[in-house]
């Protein structure tokens, strides 16, 4: 039955001329097919298949392909043979019948072609190249692309990335590499280790090895060993040096020692410490491993050593049970080497120059002098925490954004970080710029300003050194140190009360400046930028910090409670000046008329932030001194402030000041600022005025831009 519908399908599609030249040669060829036996019949309706398919000649496998797999059973049971020997055998007795045409062999394979849909003429014969020699050709051209022996995966990567062998699975590849090393054709020069499909280096049998042998690491594995290696013979050099035995490396000395990496990113590492931790195991836990462990009783902390080294040819002299005692041993040296309390800083130049000091832990130094200061500790045994029974760290105090440790707990060394306290102030305040730069000052409210904010300044540190100075406990070097700074800033405050009293001051100023600082958060002023820097984006609180470090000014937030408060405002141990970070922001941002206020307000405030130093300035009956107190105005907003700008906006008799007045409160966040804009671009009588206000109704809201 199954042959009868064979058959039938056969002779419908001789009949239909799709495989036909001529009606007569269609003719002839149905009558010789309908002569064949079935098995026959099958395999040449598969090859006429095939090279419709393909379009040439075509192989065994390729006629294999095309028949359905109820036939190849039919195959299967009728000659018990496979596929592969039985389709050529019958191809030859249908080359023999004149039905089918072979153009030739290639390689040992020979192709074919039925008369009805080939040109025997125009045939040649086709390429074909078996699997095997073409994964052979791959592994060569993946050894040409690296320039060495490669591995199996980078032999998939290749094949991936140039399409060499697509219709190939990676399964087959790697069988058929496997092959060709068991065979010769391949040669196995080398092994590494590390991650990835496959260990062994192949190299084509007939490449010269010393050519395309590897010069380097060719895995992260490969290349943490050959660091511990060498970082071995420096250790046993070392101990032969000084007549003792190699001490043991610790998982902390092999990180030290991996300052890069060719395969892993620094930032990676830094962020991930495990990954140094995998890497040391897997150096000895591999079938060739070139570490061991080793773990001494009462230590929490591993140790390894080579695998041909002994145990009695190790020193453990300077081996530490645990971290608090490398963070001990640490702070004792350095407080020993510079006589003083110590920072993270100076502790970390001791680790850095003895990796045996390197915590075990993947924990920053930090974080591990923090745990070995407290005084308690968790056990984690169900009892609760336990005081520490030999404590080698005490923190001793904070200096701005250092905090000192040493080794004990004394009212000498919290004098010392209460000095370094004072010596920041100091220093912040910039009292010795903040002097001469009162020179430039041009309005007198504000020069009185500034100098009674200086003064008021240098007033608080000298109160602050006489208490220090009057503590016994006080060491002589930073006594000494102490008394030198108080001459400087009592030199200051009298030089700044001589121009003071050489001034003529305004009786209705007042004697004494107001400290508080109007601030922003980090999160403030990214909103501030937003408009005028696109970039701002993609900016975090944290990195606008380190890109405005030393360019705005910061000051201490009063009500700072712990980093991490949900609350934005007490998060923030410092606050930017807003004043400062406007004058940032216009400099480097804003349009004309915006530049030009901050760079002159910046010249005059200083860093008086007070605005009722600058209301008498207003009345001036020169526009000069007009025109410099409503930038100032401009900057340090205040309602006080917006209500006399206002006022110059419409009444002052300089077009210039209505001008400057009309951007400067519309800039401080006047109340119905685009109202009086739009009044003034109709009812100015000065024409350069009104086309100013005309110009500022059209930026959308943007000041910084005019």
């Amino acid at each position: 039955m199954a042959t009868t519908r064979l058959r039938n399908r056969i002779t419908k599609a001789r009949k239909s001329g799709s495989r036909a030249n001529s009606s007569r040669h269609n003719l002839d060829t149905a009558n010789g097919v309908l002569k064949l036996k079935l098995e026959h019949v099958i395999v040449f309706q598969a090859l006429e298949d095939a090279n419709r398919c393909h379009q040439r000649a075509v192989g065994t496998a390729e006629i294999a392909q095309e028949i359905p797999t109820k036939d190849k059973k039919l195959l299967q049971a009728a000659y018990e043979k496979p596929l592969t020997s039985l389709i050529p055998k019958i191809l030859t007795l249908l080359i023999a019948r004149g039905l089918v045409f072979s153009p030739g062999a290639f390689n040992r394979r020979r192709s074919y072609g039925s008369v009805h849909v080939l040109n025997p003429t125009e045939t040649e014969s086709y390429n074909i190249e078996s699997r095997r020699f073409r994964v052979l050709g791959l592994v060569r051209s993946a050894v040409t692309h690296y320039g060495r022996a490669v591995r199996t995966l980078e032999i998939l990567s290749y094949a991936g990335s140039s399409g060499q062998v697509e219709d190939i699975a990676a399964t087959a590849v790697t069988h058929d590499v496997l092959s060709l090393a068991e065979t010769g054709e391949l040669s196995v020069i080398g092994q590494v280790r590390g991650e990835g499909k496959g260990n062994n280096l192949y190299l084509p049998s007939d490449l010269d090895v010393d050519l395309y042998k590897p010069t380097g690491p060719l895995t992260w594995l490969d290349e943490v060993a050959e660091i511990v290696e060498r970082f071995w013979s420096e250790r046993v050099e070392e101990a032969k040096a000084n007549g003792r035995c190699p001490r043991p490396l610790t998982t902390g000395d092999i990180r030290a020692r991996i300052v890069e990496s060719h395969f892993i990113a620094k930032r990676e590492i830094k962020r991930d410490p495990q990954i140094i931790v995998d890497a040391v195991k897997n150096l000895a836990t591999t079938s060739a491993p070139i570490l061991r462990k080793m773990k001494r009783k009462g230590q929490k902390s591993l140790f390894w050593i080579p695998v041909h080294v002994k145990d009695e040819e190790i020193d453990w002299e300077d081996s530490y049970a645990n971290d608090a005692e490398r963070m001990g041993a640490a702070v004792q040296r350095a407080v020993t080497r510079l006589r003083r309390p110590v920072t993270v800083q100076d502790i970390q130049d001791e680790i850095d120059a003895d990796f045996t000091l390197q915590p075990i832990k993947s924990s920053p130094t930090f974080q591990a002098l923090s745990y070995a200061a407290r005084a308690t500790f968790d056990a984690y045994d169900g009892n609760g925490r336990r005081a520490r029974a030999n404590r080698r760290v005490f923190t001793v105090g904070r200096a701005g954004a250092n905090i000192y440790y040493d080794s004990v707990d004394s009212a000498e060394s919290r004098c010392f970080v209460e000095f370094q306290g004072i010596s920041l102030k100091w220093s912040d305040t910039l009292a010795i710029e903040q002097f001469e730069t009162l020179k430039t000052v041009s309005l007198p409210s504000i020069f009185t300003g500034r100098a009674l904010l200086l003064s008021q300044e240098m007033e608080s540190l000298l109160n602050d050194l006489s208490g220090l100075l009057a503590k016994p406990e006080l060491d002589s070097a930073t006594r000494r140190e102490a008394e030198d700074l108080k001459d400087q800033i009592q030199h200051i405050n009298a030089d700044t009360q001589s121009c003071l009293d050489n001034s003529n001051t305004d009786a209705s100023l007042p004697t004494k400046v107001m400290n508080n600082v109007a601030g922003w958060t980090a999160t403030d002023f990214i909103e501030a930028i937003k408009p005028l820097y696109p970039l701002a984006e993609n900016l975090t609180p944290h990195k606008l910090i380190r890109l405005m470090y030393r360019r705005v000014r910061q000051i201490p937030n009063p009500h700072f409670g712990r980093r991490f408060s949900r609350d934005s405002d007490e998060a923030a141990e410092f606050f930017f000046d807003r004043t400062d970070a406007l004058f940032y922001t216009a400099n480097r941002w804003g349009g004309p008329e915006c530049s030009l206020q901050a760079t002159l307000a910046k010249q005059q405030l200083g860093i008086l932030r007070d605005p009722r130093f600058v209301f008498p300035a207003l009345n001036d009956r020169s526009f000069e001194t007009r025109l410099a107190a409503v930038a100032c105005l401009a900057f340090l907003w205040s309602e006080e402030g917006n209500r006399l700008l206002r006022h110059l906006a419409i009444h002052d008799l300089d077009s210039g000041v209505r001008q400057s007045a009309l951007w400067a409160y519309g800039f401080a966040g006047g109340e119905k600022a685009y109202a009086l804009i739009r009044e003034r671009g109709n009812k100015d009588p000065n024409s350069r005025v009104r086309e100013f206000a005309k110009q500022a109704t059209t930026e959308n809201g943007s000041w910084f831009r005019l």
